[in-house]
């Protein structure tokens, strides 16, 4: 029988894929640090109680869930929307990571799984140049440079007889998403009087519904037998900014003011954060990676990779909005 070992079960996209996983007929074991959090359709899930960052525990955990059937899915990470410390970043996003990596070669395990996130590219993108996957990756903010760091050390360390997949994807939308995201603050934003956009709103964004993300993932993982490969994973297109707020407000049925502030004004505000962020080794909500993915095209991707490995993203923009305010109504 099919085993996944999962890290970031109780998150918004680990349990998406614990859910699909588990409709496979996979046998799961999870490290969870709050068994509370758990939703209720993984009560099955075999639990094991944990925290990456407890290293001399975690191997233990590790040596005694692993094994040659096993397939990795570490999807737990200290998120960028947490303006946590460099210094946290580099334990639970980096060296937690090296050390799962460790013991995932040790018990020569069947595939390992990493998500990470298209902030590890950086915003170096353009309507032009989509950014792809062999661009090399230039981010700013502690969280995206920790997210590279574990692609670079897992692409390194990983031997060829393991199968690597990296998933990239961009602001995750859809039931049960983090309050503290960038998709959610697009979606209350867009319940008040007035929201406050950088930019003139008609730059393209990925965003992501959950199901396509998930199906990325499950595609991808499926399609990678050998090899170290790295896939942007995304809705079917990417979408004019204006246009997706349209859209949220249309169903919403709100007449909220969108106000749009020039990124050229904020732009030297977001470079004084980053020094700001630098003198206290931590991100703050405001940088240069902020402006740009709102004032212009930077982080608009290709996922012309995954789609050549069998992704093929299904619901459109519309049910996925339909289906996470549904949600949020009844929450």
């Amino acid at each position: 029988m099919k085993h996944a070992f999962i890290t970031g079960i109780t998150g918004f996209l680990g349990a998406a894929v614990a859910r699909e996983l588990m409709r496979k007929d996979y046998t799961i074991t999870a490290l969870v640090r709050d068994p509370k959090k758990l939703d209720p359709e993984l009560a099955n899930v075999e639990i094991v109680m944990g925290d990456l960052d407890n290293f001399s525990e975690l191997a233990k955990i590790l040596d005694e869930v692993l094994h040659g059937e096993t397939e990795i899915y570490h999807i737990a990470a200290i998120l960028g929307a947490t303006q946590a410390s460099k210094k946290i970043y580099q334990r639970i996003n980096v060296d937690a990571t090296e050390l799962i990596l460790e013991k995932a070669i040790e018990k020569k395990v069947k595939k390992f799984i990493f998500a990470s996130s298209m902030g590890a590219a950086g915003p170096i993108g353009s309507l032009a140049n989509p950014i792809t996957e062999d661009m090399e990756g230039k981010p700013i903010a502690y969280y995206s440079r920790s997210k590279l760091l574990a692609e670079n050390l897992i692409m390194k360390r990983a031997p060829e007889w393991l199968p690597v997949i990296i998933l990239r994807p961009p602001n995750i939308f859809g039931p049960q998403m983090n309050p503290k995201s960038g998709a959610t603050m697009v979606f209350n934003g867009c319940k008040r009087k007035i929201f406050a956009i950088i930019g003139k709103g008609k730059n393209m964004v990925n965003f992501a519904y959950i199901d396509n993300v998930v199906d990325g993932i499950i595609s991808c993982t499926e399609a990678v037998e050998k090899g170290h490969e790295i896939f942007f994973i995304s809705d079917e297109t990417s979408y004019i900014m204006m246009d997706l707020l349209d859209e949220i407000r249309n169903q919403l049925g709100t007449d909220t003011m969108i106000v749009k502030i020039p990124g050229i004004i904020i732009y030297p505000l977001a470079l004084l954060f980053e020094g700001l962020s630098r003198l206290f080794k931590r991100d703050i909500a405001f940088s240069r990676e902020l402006v740009k993915g709102m004032d212009s095209n930077a982080y608009v991707f290709s996922i012309e990779k995954a789609k050549k490995f069998g992704f093929k993203p299904t619901v459109d923009l519309k049910t996925g909005v339909n289906k996470t305010l549904e949600y949020l109504s009844k929450n």
